[in-house]
């Protein structure tokens, strides 16, 4: 079945996962914001809330179809929506509409996001502070070509602050949060590390200051953290702090 506004999109690569605890759905935790949408009906019931309508109405796919999103949104702005649940293997941003299509490493995966954030109403997802729509794409896989890229637009170095993308070239050996957090520590305090898989190893690491950050970045970029493998590339975030 077929929606409104949404757009063909298809690719796939393999990805790992983890998932958080979501047993205790936060009242107002970050990353989302109050649901302006929710309107009270008679006799003192609430009205079901778009976001929850548009969940029950797609079958589940592990691709996931964000609408609503700010026009100069970046990849990396989105990861933190969903990475905490699992692995990201593909994704689409077609900036012009505001919207994107992430897949998720599995159906499982894709349901745990959708699960939550419809069981976090009356909050929604927000893209600095914007309320955005996450629900089921009717397609099962991304499959991008050169034409379907472009629509991301091309990678720039963000301003330095001390949020760094880092990306694991031939990751060998396994590389874990503690290990990442182990080698980053060196240079100052971790904040928070969030991890992913799309097409290639990533992560996401707040480092606790612009110099910390500086530093690791400095010093780590190129390097390999295993003799021959696991070499790191990194990249200051456009992302601020991470919500998670």
């Amino acid at each position: 079945m077929k929606r409104d506004h949404e757009d063909p999109a298809q690719a796939t690569a393999p990805g790992q996962s983890f998932a958080p605890d979501m047993s205790q759905p936060p009242l107002a935790p970050g990353g989302l914001v109050p649901s302006s949408e929710q309107q009270p009906t008679t006799g003192g019931a609430t009205a079901v809330a778009p976001q929850a309508k548009r969940a029950k109405l797609a079958e589940p796919s592990k691709v996931l179809h964000v609408r609503n999103l700010p026009a100069d949104v970046r990849e990396d702005e989105l990861l933190t929506l969903v990475a905490p649940f699992g692995g990201v293997t593909n994704t689409l941003v077609l900036k012009g509409k505001q919207q994107a299509f992430l897949q998720m490493c599995d159906v499982g995966v894709a349901t745990a996001v959708v699960n939550y954030f419809t069981n976090a109403l009356p909050y929604f997802p927000a893209v600095r502070g914007r309320p955005v729509y996450i629900q089921y794409s009717s397609y099962q896989e991304l499959k991008t070509d050169n034409s379907n890229v472009a629509s991301t637009g091309a990678k720039m170095e963000a301003p330095a602050n001390h949020v760094l993308l880092v990306t694991v070239a031939n990751p060998v050996y396994p590389v874990t949060l503690e290990l990442l957090h182990a080698v980053f520590g060196r240079f100052g305090a971790v904040n928070k590390i969030v991890m992913f898989t799309k097409q290639s190893l990533q992560a996401l690491i707040e480092m606790g200051d612009l110099a910390s950050a500086t530093a690791a970045k400095a010093q780590l970029d190129g390097t390999n953290i295993y003799a021959g493998c696991c070499t790191l590339h990194v990249r200051y975030s456009s992302l601020h702090e991470l919500n998670i």
